[in-house]
């Protein structure tokens, strides 16, 4: 295993001490800026577009609509988020792009 992630694991069983909750495990990573809103919003709006979808005959823009309402965000952001989310991709982090 990366050592890296070895180390967090570490760090993270020392805060959360025994059992802990999932919302525990949540508020704790995000507190320390691992999970921050931007992600935590895309994952939510990603597993409920999929979990929609999935179980009925609705159209995807239908469900964009939704969610866009629901959210607060646009329609465009939400087939961005959902996208990304089916790639399996994090957000772009801000920064100069990289010369080829």
């Amino acid at each position: 295993m990366n050592p890296l992630i070895t180390k967090s694991l570490l760090l993270l069983a020392d805060k959360l001490g025994p059992s802990p909750t999932p919302q525990r495990v949540l508020e704790v990573l995000h507190e320390v800026g691992i999970a921050n809103e931007i992600d935590l919003r895309a994952y939510v709006v990603g597993s409920t577009f999929y979990t929609i979808y999935g179980s009925g005959t609705r159209t995807a823009r239908d469900i964009e609509h939704e969610l866009a309402a629901q959210y607060e965000l646009t329609v465009d952001g939400i087939t961005a988020i959902r996208l990304r989310y089916a790639k399996g991709l994090r957000r772009k982090r801000p920064g100069r792009p990289k010369k080829s």
